[in-house]
């Protein structure tokens, strides 16, 4: 599968040199609505105590409601909700690790723009064209993001069943975004931290030349960056192109450097 890479031009050198790829930890995305679910459904009284009586009988417990405020009990339960799901998060920022690509196939010529102007830099960086199943990395897990108008959210309406719509939501999410950043058509690799290498600066995981199929450098980038990678590209076969607007449309059109 190919994948575009927005970067900077010092990261897309660092690719090339280094033959890495750094990892995000979930926790740095820029969206502060990323892995984070709703809590939606709150139980009204009926269901609260059917539930409840529910989780008790199967642990041969007895309760008398009369003795125990409904809301009390209620606010408990979400209370308990919220805790799986932060250690669910918590858990996921110590075990899991991410790379964000865009599909070259999805992305629009008119939200190319806004992808290196948002991603490489101001066309300052660079992107890179990768084959996912040149990387040599085993079972990648690789997924398209689904963006939706509305949150992924876990519903409280059955407290019995809140560790199972808490780890539901909890895969769901890392593959959820608002529809607001549907131009970015983003593919996500999970990985699982024991797949990648500390370096000083973060985490990587390791991908071979042979990977890379083509590197795009942005119109603005300084020409002391440009002539580094140029250089660096000096006896692999990975094509060079440049991206330039277009004279007279809202488009950008790729000039081959030879």
């Amino acid at each position: 599968m190919l994948l575009h890479k927005y970067l900077t031009a010092d990261g897309c050198l660092d690719i090339i040199i280094n033959k890495h790829l750094k990892i995000t930890d979930p926790n740095s995305f820029n969206d502060p609505f990323e892995i984070l679910p709703g809590v939606i459904d709150e139980p009204g009284e009926k269901e609260t105590k059917e539930s409840v009586e529910k989780i008790l009988k199967a642990r041969n417990l007895d309760l008398d409601f009369n003795n125990y405020n409904i809301n009390s009990i209620r606010e408990k339960i979400k209370a308990e909700l919220m805790k799986t799901i932060m250690e669910g998060l918590k858990r996921a920022s110590e075990t899991m690790r991410v790379i964000c690509f865009s599909d070259p196939g999805a992305v629009t010529k008119k939200d190319e723009v806004l992808l290196w102007a948002h991603y490489a830099d101001k066309f300052r960086g660079a992107r890179v064209l990768i084959e996912s199943t040149e990387t040599e990395i085993k079972n990648p897990k690789l997924e398209c993001v689904k963006y939706s108008g509305s949150r992924s959210c876990v519903s409280v309406k059955d407290p019995a069943m809140l560790t199972k719509n808490a780890e539901k939501a909890y895969l769901e999410i890392f593959y959820a975004k608002n529809k607001c950043w549907e131009y970015e058509k983003e593919i996500r690799w999970l990985f699982n931290i024991e797949e990648c290498v500390s370096v000083s600066g973060g985490s990587f995981v390791n991908i071979p030349l042979k990977a890379i199929r083509r590197i795009d450098i942005g119109c603005n980038c300084v020409e002391r960056k440009y002539e580094a990678i140029k250089a660096a590209l000096e006896n692999t076969n990975i094509e060079l192109y440049k991206v330039m607007p277009h004279e007279v449309e809202y488009s950008l059109e790729y000039v081959k450097i030879d």
